[in-house]
């Protein structure tokens, strides 16, 4: 199908969502929650005790106060809970600076301190509270130098790349490269630190070291961490995609390098290394058992596949296409974006009849469904399933509404959690919008399957 045919079709559907997001929001349907008593004035391991039982809605409602020390534990808990908002760590840190007399990059590097670096939501509230630190101003950055320095050894493993990040931020680089050159473990920190320097914060000076990591004389691990920080390196894309593209062949690197190429903009990738790449992914395709095509690594493949035949010539794409069609199923990987309140991907098309499966894989702090509608069905839908609320609706789900304008839907998908869909695309061809049902949420997560 033309692509653009596709951005019209999901233009139109844009303008039309846009217009329709300026009306009246639907009302909540759940009871509110009382705020939960929480004896504070207790020993420190029993007021623990209590906010460890709370879940990130009730932790919010506890009373806080900046006037009183024993609100010290509720604040630290909102600022190092998984799932928490950057709005409410912030206010948080605030609340901890005011009853504590101390200043924000004091009390994240504490916060972060206490973090389990082997537990994955940890990993992940690491990386929003180092995003906050990072973003202190440079003069406030500039004079931690010797704190940053003394991270870069810490025991934690997630304070090493922190500090990294922050002398390649304070304008420190060349002190950071001196510390990462002591061994392969310390160039894995300094590898780590990339995703954690904010974009225009001298994140640009780990390029060329990261690319210098893929030498076949280094270490396996190293070249893979080199492989995965490229993909934070949004600068010489075209070289990049060169660079890293000969790595697909091999499987100890297959996995990274592909996700590293998915982030590579398609107008950034060279005409004649597509072609070529196409080639070895189709092959590759071929050559998978049948019980390893739906594994996220090869679903990630066929993604990267997909985008490489779109800008080949006619003839060379419905080939590789025939072929990949006898051995795959469609599969589209759809994220949702972190506090962003929306899908990453925009639109896909599908061919008529022929079967489909979504992946929708939960990033966000909050739960999410997809649900397929009928052609011009999408608000109506959404409107329904606000007023059925958590009851089963559509195929027992909550927040999905017993109706024929529903085709398809997932149930709501945890966080950090991801739930396939498999159907058989519609033989009508036409504009299938797809939405998230959850209260409120439609105006934002949307888009259309073609």
């Amino acid at each position: 199908m033309p692509r653009h045919f596709l951005i019209i079709a999901f233009g139109l559907l844009s303008c039309c969502l846009l217009n329709l997001s300026a009306q009246t929001e639907e009302p909540a349907q759940k009871e509110a929650i009382q705020p939960p008593k929480v004896f504070l004035d207790k020993s420190p391991r029993i007021v623990w005790f209590q906010l460890n039982r709370l879940d990130n809605e009730r932790l919010l409602l506890v009373e806080r106060k900046t006037d009183d020390p024993k609100y010290v534990p509720v604040y630290t808990a909102i600022l190092t809970r998984a799932g928490m908002s950057r709005q409410d760590r912030e206010e948080a840190l605030a609340g901890l600076n005011k009853i504590k007399k101390t200043d924000a990059f004091t009390e994240l590097l504490v916060g972060l301190e206490e973090l389990d670096a082997d537990d994955r939501q940890d990993q992940r509230t690491a990386a929003q509270l180092a995003e906050m630190l990072l973003s202190e101003p440079m003069k406030v950055l500039a004079e931690k130098e010797e704190v940053f320095a003394k991270a870069t050894t810490a025991e934690n493993k997630l304070l090493r790349p922190l500090g990294y990040a922050g002398l390649i931020v304070s304008g420190k680089a060349m002190r950071a490269g001196y510390h990462a050159a002591d061994s392969p473990q310390t160039t894995l920190d300094c590898l780590a630190a990339t995703p954690l320097i904010p974009l225009g914060s001298n994140r640009q000076v780990m390029w060329q070291p990261a690319i210098d990591w893929l030498d076949k004389k280094e270490p396996e691990a190293v070249r893979k961490a080199a492989i995965q920080a490229l993909a934070h390196l949004p600068y010489h894309p075209s070289e990049t995609f060169q660079r890293i593209m000969p790595f697909v062949s091999d499987a100890k690197f297959r996995a990274p390098a592909i996700k590293t190429l998915l982030q590579i903009p398609p107008k950034k990738r060279p005409t004649e290394s597509v072609a070529k790449l196409a080639k070895v992914l189709v092959e590759y395709a071929e050559a998978t058992p049948a019980a390893l095509r739906t594994t996220e690594d090869f679903l990630n493949a066929m993604q990267l596949a997909d985008q490489l035949l779109a800008s080949l010539p006619v003839e060379s794409a419905r080939s590789y296409r025939e072929r990949l069609r006898a051995v795959t199923v469609r599969v589209v990987q759809i994220r949702t974006v972190e506090e962003e309140m929306r899908y990453d991907t925009p639109y896909f098309a599908v061919e008529a009849g022929r079967p489909v499966q979504v992946v929708l894989k939960n990033e966000d702090l909050m739960p999410h469904n997809f649900v397929i509608t009928q052609p011009g069905a999408l608000q109506e839908t959404a409107e329904a399933g606000a007023v059925l609320g958590p009851n089963p609706g559509f195929e027992g789900k909550p927040y999905v509404p017993k109706s024929d304008k529903v085709m398809h839907a997932t149930g709501m998908v945890q966080v950090g959690k991801l739930e396939r869909l498999t159907f058989t695309a519609p033989k009508e061809p036409g504009e299938y919008p797809y939405v998230c049902t959850f209260p409120r949420h439609w105006m934002r997560m949307y888009g259309v399957m073609v």
